[in-house]
């Protein structure tokens, strides 16, 4: 199971928690993650109406991710953290 960085004030509250929900994976979901996804989905779902339309997109795949998890499917959820990372370490390198 991979260990990411997490800097709450870099990523920002909602990547600081998918973070830590992919990292304990093997886990069960608490009380607290489908409460804090149902937060996400909701205000990824409220907020595409008021988002610029550059981020319409990011808050459509942020809604998809959620919805994924909260019905158990945490793939989605960890593609998208790892491809975070992986740009992260290109952008330092270059």
């Amino acid at each position: 199971m991979a260990q990411y960085t997490k800097n709450l004030v870099s990523d920002g509250f909602e990547i600081y928690w998918m973070k830590r929900i992919v990292e304990r994976e093997r886990e069960q979901i608490s009380m607290w993650d489908q409460i804090t996804g149902r937060y996400f989905l909701l205000a990824n779902l409220m907020g595409d109406s008021t988002y610029f339309s550059v981020t319409q997109n990011r808050a459509a795949e942020h809604r998809t991710i959620w919805q994924a998890f909260l019905v158990g499917n945490l793939s989605p959820m960890r593609f998208y953290i790892q491809n975070r990372e992986i740009k992260a370490k290109w952008s330092v390198q270059r």
